[in-house]
């Protein structure tokens, strides 16, 4: 993930600096080899390709209304 990604973590100090982000990253990584699972990282992603985008626009925009 781009450092940028974990920036607020940081401007809110739940998370010290870039070094210890690191340091917590490589500790998970850790865990989940001492424990024999794998460890996933994941993203705020909604969509694959560019043109999919449409799609998501529609679900946001319905669910939006039927919320109100």
């Amino acid at each position: 993930m781009p450092p940028a990604i974990y920036a607020p973590l940081i401007a809110k100090e739940q998370v010290k600096d870039m070094e210890e982000l690191h340091t917590i990253i490589k500790n998970l990584i850790e865990v989940g080899k001492r424990l024999d699972k794998p460890v996933l990282a994941t993203g705020d992603v909604h969509y694959d390709e560019p043109e999919e985008e449409i799609y998501r626009e529609i679900i946001v925009r319905v669910w939006d209304r039927c919320r109100d």
